[in-house]
């Protein structure tokens, strides 16, 4: 998957040795309050059988390893996912690139996964996260107090989450559509057209049913009352 500033790969066995030296240094107390002191081989076996996934984030001119983001899916629902997203070193902050990091895994968890909800957990000590989760178009949901621990003292944490239709909305609302798809709309409807003039040639096929049936322009999202309900709510906490 490649941004403008950035792309994400995944991780091979070198990057496990970095991101283990990343976590163990000063630069991710601002991901969860204290250095981490985990091996190369137990974040191998998180990403590969563990509940917590993994893809590093590259920079395009360099191809220098930059970042990291990760992703839960939360287990109480079907389609609800938690995230991070996290420079390397300090030297590297405030470049952008956490910001198209983290809206390059949303592209993946809502538009190749099928995501319902994603949400993501931050300490109030860390301002460098605050322009980023303006980029993104989150809703605050609240503050849980006292939840992390930093230079002695606890900080209050800050619980963000993004929806689909509202992911959908702001990525149309910021003209970055055609990021969207793998395969261009146009090469879909062309497959359609071909399969319609095979069918044409068989006996007994209706090509007419499979090219006129109506293709949604775009991500369809199926509204409910219970949507129609939540619309205000949203709208009031919509940053």
């Amino acid at each position: 998957m490649k941004g403008t500033l950035v792309s994400l790969d995944q991780c091979s066995p070198a990057d496990y040795e970095r991101l283990a030296k990343w976590l163990a240094a000063e630069s991710s107390w601002y991901a969860s309050g204290r250095p981490k002191l985990i091996s190369a081989e137990d974040l191998r076996n998180e990403n590969q059988h563990g509940d917590t996934h993994f893809m590093m984030v590259v920079e395009n001119s360099s191809k220098r390893r930059v970042g990291v983001v990760t992703w839960t899916r939360k287990e109480e629902y079907e389609g609800s996912y938690s995230i991070g997203t996290g420079v390397g070193e300090k030297d590297q902050f405030n470049h952008g690139y956490a910001a198209e990091g983290g809206l390059l895994l949303l592209v993946y968890l809502f538009h190749a996964m099928n995501a319902h909800r994603v949400e993501l957990l931050y300490g109030l000590y860390n301002k460098n996260v605050v322009p980023i989760l303006a980029q993104w178009g989150v809703t605050v949901e609240g503050v849980l107090r006292d939840y992390f621990f930093l230079d002695g003292e606890y900080h209050d944490a800050v619980l963000c989450s993004i929806l689909r239709d509202e992911f959908y909305r702001g990525i149309a609302a910021a003209g970055l559509s055609d990021m969207l798809d793998s395969i261009p709309r146009r090469e879909k409807e062309e497959a359609r057209a071909l399969i319609g003039d095979l069918l044409a040639k068989i006996p007994g096929g209706r090509p007419a049913d499979l090219v006129a049936r109506p293709r949604p322009a775009g991500p369809v999202h199926h509204d409910t009352g219970q949507d129609r309900e939540r619309a205000p709510e949203r709208a009031a906490g919509a940053k």
